[in-house]
């Protein structure tokens, strides 16, 4: 009778043993059995700059870093040929692929239109293939511009687009900028409608901004702002190319604040 119980406990457990080793071996197997999804993007992206743009591309989950390389992240021109210059890089933090623009001079051609292609040799760290290919297109402005209406914001443009005295109104072009004209001249290209009776006024430019700075706000106001530019205002601080003609009326209300 002895006998007979050891037999059956060695049998039950390797029975045992047996079904851990196939639930376990056969769990293995189904993790993270799914694809990796695009689940958002900046594309298609419009007015961009010929050398630096910002294209991002997140992702439901972490990528295999060693997947996100130049021949699986492809820009290509109108002809179908590969640019082998960009710029191109994985962040897990946010599980984004980014396209920050070329590495040298030279620059993708302005007028054109380039399709970004993220094929299915991308992968996750599990190594499934992404679901589908992506791809979509960057415009590249054929000159230094603003945008569009929501290239304004001011410094307290979280708390309802304020502007008070000292704050900083902010005009967003779509590359670097350089000009020559004086304050006061790109002061005289810029109204505020109603007048909340600005004064005080600097200029100065960073980057691909237009930034005034207020020095007085004299009257309380809802103000819409338009700027009205005349070809060559501005040039790009890359290589020179004159800015279009251009009238922009934006439709974001700054509330002219006076203390």
């Amino acid at each position: 009778m002895k006998n007979i119980c050891v037999v059956l406990i060695l049998f039950i457990t390797m029975f045992s043993c047996e079904f851990q080793t196939n639930l376990f071996d056969e769990a293995s197997a189904k993790v993270d059995p799914l694809a990796p999804v695009i689940i958002s993007d900046n594309l298609p992206l419009i007015n961009s700059a010929p050398n630096t743009f910002y294209v991002r591309v997140g992702f439901s989950e972490k990528l295999d870093p060693y997947s996100v390389n130049t021949d699986s992240v492809l820009v290509e021109n109108n002809f179908g040929n590969k640019i082998n210059n960009i710029n191109i890089s994985y962040d897990s933090s946010y599980n984004e692929i980014n396209i920050t623009g070329v590495t040298d001079s030279n620059y993708l051609t302005r007028g054109s239109v380039y399709t970004v292609t993220l094929t299915k040799d991308i992968t996750d760290i599990a190594g499934n293939n992404l679901e589908e290919e992506f791809s979509d297109t960057i415009s590249i402005a054929t000159s230094p511009q603003i945008p569009g209406n929501t290239s304004i914001w001011t410094n307290n443009y979280n708390n309802g687009y304020f502007v008070e005295d000292g704050d900083k109104i902010y005009i967003t072009f779509n590359e670097n900028i350089a000009t020559s004209l004086s304050s006061a001249i790109i002061i005289s290209k810029t109204t505020f409608t109603p007048s909340p009776s600005f004064s005080g006024i600097t200029v100065e430019i960073s980057n691909n901004q237009l930034i005034y700075t207020i020095g007085d706000v004299g009257t309380n106001a809802d103000t819409y702002c338009t700027i009205n530019l005349s070809a060559g205002d501005f040039s790009s601080a890359v290589d020179g190319t004159a800015c279009q003609a251009q009238n922009v009326s934006f439709t974001v209300m700054l509330k002219a604040v006076k203390n």
